[in-house]
């Protein structure tokens, strides 16, 4: 067996928690081989409505996407050994953007138009969320999934806030 390795999912959804399709099984499957192989295991993912579990707030900090500053609350949760930490923002996921994905189409915006916006914030949020993990713990691969997520690895090898996120990180897609 590897030593024990700090491994970072980022993801919009997850069987048991939020999930619409296949990927949540992905993740799921993906997090528990994980813990079972002794690795500390950590899913980062939104905090839709539909998502009861009990959970812990943990803190607040802002957002900068768009121009604007945008309050993000922390929320965590041990799922059967999977840290969970649950990004939460009225804007992007509450209200008409309370589901895990939006249909565009029948608010009359373009295609996927809210599900990007939403998404990259969530990307967005979710890098200075990995800042301020890396510095309480040595991380080893940061996994994102599908498109939804694709935009964390952009910022972590362009965005010059993100950089030293990328020299111990093993990023993948």
């Amino acid at each position: 067996m590897l030593d024990a390795v700090v491994i970072v999912e980022i993801s919009s959804e997850c069987s048991g928690l939020a999930q619409r399709g296949g990927l949540g099984s992905v993740i799921w499957g993906l997090c528990d081989q994980f813990v079972r192989a002794g690795h500390e295991t950590i899913l980062v993912m939104p905090f839709y409505p539909e998502i009861s579990a009990a959970v812990e707030q943990l803190r607040t900090f802002a957002v900068e996407f768009g121009g604007k500053k945008y309050p993000v609350t922390l929320f965590y949760r041990q799922h059967f050994g999977i840290q969970l930490y649950l990004i939460h923002n009225d804007t992007f996921f509450r209200g008409e953007y309370g589901d895990v994905y939006i249909d565009s189409r029948r608010l009359q915006r373009g295609h996927f138009e809210d599900d990007a916006k939403r998404f990259a914030f969530f990307s967005r949020a979710a890098c200075d969320f990995l800042l301020q993990l890396a510095a309480e713990k040595n991380i080893n691969a940061v996994h994102c999934h599908d498109w939804h997520t694709a935009f964390v690895l952009f910022l972590m090898k362009k965005h010059p806030r993100y950089a030293e996120l990328c020299t111990p990180v093993s990023y993948t897609h």
